[in-house]
Parts: structure tokens; C-alpha cells; sequence
């Protein structure tokens, strides 16, 4: 008995750039607690098509102490998360590298 392969035969695979994937993603930044941290934050994922499903900041006693904010995000480019992420990390308001990860739906 024959299989059938579901891959066409009359074109090559094509694998995509890594900027080229598409995911949901988790960012952990560690940020200072001042006024327009979030603002910053915000600002450089939209400006990067990077569309936010939902956001939190754990609420700290001391100024003092960098906060977590997590976001996930809805559906995007991996290049483009990548640089709202450059530019978060430009705005000087995180205390520690970001964490990302890619959410792989099935």
C-alpha cells in the first residue's frame, strides 16, 4: 500500500526566517517604578504592530524596587516584537534584560 504525501512535489519547501514567524508572545520586563514606564512600554509595541492581549503590574510598597510587567500579546511578527523590545530596552526603563517567550497555539 502507497502513502500519499500531503507536500507538493512540484515546489521545494520553503522554510521562513525566524522574523519571518508568527506567535503569541509572554515578555516579562523588570521596570522602574515611575510615571510613564507602562506608557513607554505600550508605545514601543504599537509602534511596532505589536497588539497587546493583556498587561500586568504587581503593585510594590517601595519605589525603589524594579516591578515585574507582563505582557502577552496577541498574534505577531517575531521581527517585530524584537524591535519594540530594542526600543524598550533603549528608553532606559528597564532594571534587568527582558524575558520573551514565543505561545505556541496549536
Amino acid at each position: 500500500m502507497s502513502r500519499i504525501s500531503p507536500l507538493r512535489r512540484d515546489a521545494p519547501p520553503r522554510i521562513r526566517k525566524p522574523g519571518e514567524t508568527r506567535s503569541r508572545h509572554y515578555l516579562r520586563l523588570m521596570v522602574k517604578d515611575e510615571p510613564g514606564t507602562l506608557g513607554a512600554i505600550t508605545t514601543a509595541l504599537g509602534g511596532h504592530r505589536v497588539s497587546i492581549m493583556a498587561v500586568t503590574q504587581r503593585e510594590t510598597s517601595a519605589q525603589t524596587v524594579p516591578v515585574p510587567v507582563i505582557v502577552v500579546t496577541h498574534e505577531a511578527l517575531e521581527a517585530d516584537v524584537q524591535a519594540a523590545l530594542a526600543d524598550i530596552v533603549a528608553a532606559g526603563i528597564l532594571c534587568e534584560p527582558p524575558v520573551r517567550m514565543r505561545i505556541v497555539d496549536e
